[in-house]
């Protein structure tokens, strides 16, 4: 079985190990958790790699803000 045909497999069936022995259950549940951790991963990756192109402009609206949080009290106080 390839990995996306046990991707398509787990989001299929939901987890019910009704009636196993614990030692099953464990095992059922690890499965599970080891396939959403992956899961996860998977996103995290793809949110992480789309938003390198944008930290440079993050960093200088950072900047740009801080910058403008100095300023805020000095302009406040004129008005």
């Amino acid at each position: 079985m390839t990995p996306d045909q046990l991707r398509e497999r787990m989001k299929a069936n939901p987890f019910a190990p009704v009636g196993a022995t614990p030692d099953l259950r464990i095992a059922s549940a690890l499965e599970y958790v080891a396939f959403y951790l992956g899961e996860i991963e998977a996103h995290l990756s793809v949110i992480a790699s789309e938003t390198r192109p944008n930290a440079a402009n993050a960093t200088k609206t950072a900047g740009a803000l801080m910058k403008l949080a100095e300023m805020l009290p000095t302009l406040l106080a004129k008005r």
